[in-house]
């Protein structure tokens, strides 16, 4: 599986993380907005704890290769 991130581009995952990733409970994080409700007030705000999630473990991926 290929991840695309705004921040840190593509990374391909491996499969325990995969399977992770496409979980019921990480999938819910979809749902859930980062900020609250401030995405009401501007759209470009509008980041999930999915997005935060799959961010943070990109950052550490790196972090950890080099």
């Amino acid at each position: 599986m290929v991840i695309s991130d705004v921040i840190y581009g593509e990374f391909k995952v491996d499969q325990v993380v995969e399977e992770l990733i496409v979980s019921n409970p990480v999938q819910r994080l979809k749902g859930i907005h980062q900020n609250g409700a401030s995405y009401l007030l501007n759209e470009n705000w509008n980041v999930t704890r999915f997005d935060h999630s799959v961010g943070v473990m990109l950052l550490v991926k790196n972090l950890v290769v080099q």
